[in-house]
């Protein structure tokens, strides 16, 4: 269960789509879903309380060092895709965004896009398309 992505217009391709579509701002959005997203992540916590025993928490070091030119890249860019999606421009700024991380030659970026997150932005581009025609 991933809750953390659900409070954010941004948190996944969903609700990027929900987010444009429904032609709000990005705090009024995360308004709006605050109460499903403290409902499910205290649905979360009871779940892991009850599921799993209470034992140390043991910390090991990272297997790989921290890429530091995605990282970089990553904080240059988000905040322009977000005033991008504030005027409506979510998808041009996101696939401006995945051009730039492409250019950043992160290893495994690419790969991992076109598995999760170019079917997904295609999906809700011809939702959003039929949308169109049929309203």
């Amino acid at each position: 269960m991933n809750v953390g992505s659900a409070l954010t217009p941004i948190g996944n391709p969903q609700n990027l789509f929900i987010w444009q579509t429904r032609g709000i701002g990005f705090g009024e959005f995360m308004a709006a879903m605050l109460p499903l997203v403290g409902l499910l992540t205290l649905s979360l916590v009871l779940a892991t309380v009850l599921a799993f025993p209470a034992r140390p928490v043991v910390v090991r070091p990272a297997q790989r060092p921290v890429n530091r030119r995605l990282l970089w890249v990553s904080c240059l860019l988000y905040p322009g895709f977000i005033v991008a999606a504030e005027v409506g421009a979510a998808v041009v700024a996101a696939l401006a965004n995945l051009i730039a991380l492409r250019l950043a030659r992160v290893e495994g970026l690419w790969r991992e896009f076109h598995l999760w997150s170019l079917p997904a932005l295609v999906l809700a581009l011809g939702v959003a398309a039929l949308a169109h025609y049929v309203v």
